[in-house]
């Protein structure tokens, strides 16, 4: 009994970590946050063109905030995954129907809200437009701009999968349920049709702000600032027709499999440009090692690892072998969570530097701050290299057991996560 309480925690706890994680912390901070912040100043402006929309934008995203997280405390919360993949999450039996739904309404209204401040980036920037904006555009106010193109792009796709989920638990239309004619599948392309590129509105931010951190620290013009430009518009489009490799074992077609793995593999050409102009730019640079310099990269290191092992993933007869393993969980924490949280880390950093009344309070959390940084890394690293090499022995992800063989390998990715806590509590506080 006490173990099977301890799944259902555990499937919950997972599920809402990944909405969380996704749609209330990384996207808002790196897309709505730091875009409110630092692109009206780009672009000249002393704030977005349409300020009531921004303020609707933010009660709307409040307000989904609420239901999701009410949702988690209603019934038994929602133990149906992040994804929330039909036909388990359309399921009679399912014992949380109310939470399920409200956890639905609260995607659709934060998807609401992430469209009208994408919009309304979109009506800045054109009102603002002149040949000077044009020519002073930093990465960063691009990779906004993209990142507004692919959610209105992509976020009505998935507003449609979610009403179709939504339906079928409240009004038994059967459109995904398989025992009724209905295609699960099709809910899949739609939730990863916006899932892939929601990927790049998370992390595109990320390299534009550390463009602007090296631009501070090196003294310097990004290496190669043109081809990153046109790298990043490159990722931008090419992450609307790379979706179904995140669906290789669903049947697809031999054919189908080789065109997503062609392409999943040439993304990377875009993505290795941005990395080597960053190392060009910390050549014969000798405060390599002052500062936060060293962080950067530490942020290189770690998203070039969780790139490398993205290119093993796409493709199809690996993926077939390590989809449902910790393999994956290890590549998408690396290149997304990890990545992220530590250039938001370093760019608050930047940030309280800049700022004149708090200059010798972040001057002294710099100074003081190389040791916490390294052991965070370090500890970063043997968590998701152990999950690397538990996944490649095919343990499989969302089950609480183990084989005794990873029970080693188990215990050092507990020890060095709660060790990752402590360092990211102890930088908060």
């Amino acid at each position: 009994v006490v173990l099977r309480v301890f799944r259902g925690i555990s499937i919950v706890c997972f599920s809402l970590h990944g909405l969380a994680m996704i749609f209330f912390f990384v996207m808002p901070i790196v897309f709505a946050c730091f875009g409110n912040v630092y692109f009206p100043i780009n672009i000249n402006a002393a704030e977005l063109k349409l300020s009531k929309l921004n303020n609707l934008s933010l009660i709307m995203f409040l307000f989904s905030f609420v239901l999701v997280l009410n949702a988690s405390l209603l019934e038994f919360g929602i133990g149906v995954g992040w994804t929330l993949y039909p036909p388990l999450s359309t399921y009679s039996i399912n014992l949380s129907k109310l939470s399920l739904e409200l956890i639905l309404i609260g995607l659709i209204f934060n998807g609401l809200a992430s469209l009208l401040s994408s919009i309304n980036f979109f009506i800045s920037l054109f009102y603002m437009l002149n040949v000077y904006v044009m020519n002073y555009l930093t990465l960063l106010c691009i990779a906004i701009l993209l990142c507004s193109y692919m959610l209105i792009a992509s976020l009505p796709v998935l507003t449609c999968g979610v009403i179709s989920v939504l339906m079928d638990i409240m009004f038994n239309t059967v459109l995904l349920d398989p025992a009724f004619g209905g295609d699960p599948i099709f809910y899949q392309h739609l939730f990863w049709f916006f899932g892939h590129p929601e990927v790049y509105v998370m992390i595109l931010p990320c390299f534009g702000m550390l463009n602007n951190l090296m631009t501070v620290l090196t003294a310097k013009v990004v290496f190669g600032a043109s081809s990153m430009n046109l790298a990043v518009v490159g990722i931008t489009f090419l992450g609307f027709v790379v979706w179904a490799h995140h669906m290789y074992t669903t049947g697809l077609e031999s054919d189908t499999r080789a065109y997503f793995t062609a392409v999943t593999i040439m993304i990377s050409i875009p993505t290795g440009t941005k990395i080597f102009n960053w190392l060009c730019s910390f050549y014969c640079n000798y405060t390599l090692f002052m500062n936060v310099n060293i962080f950067v990269l530490f942020f290189v290191f770690i998203f070039t690892i969780g790139g490398a092992s993205g290119i093993i993933l796409g493709n199809a007869g690996l993926d077939l072998l390590l989809h449902d393993t910790y393999y994956v969980v290890a590549h998408f924490h690396q290149v997304l969570a990890i990545a992220t949280v530590l250039a938001i880390l370093l760019y608050i950093l930047q940030f309280l530097d800049n700022l004149h009344f708090l200059k010798i309070f972040a001057n002294a959390n710099v100074s003081n701050m190389s040791f916490l940084f390294t052991a965070l890394f370090t500890n970063i690293n043997l968590l998701f290299m152990n999950l690397l090499f538990v996944g490649f022995s095919v343990m499989p992800r969302r089950i609480p057991e183990y084989s005794d063989e990873s029970c080693l390998w188990n215990l050092l990715a507990s020890l060095n996560s709660f060790c990752v806590f402590i360092l990211v509590f102890i930088y908060l506080f």
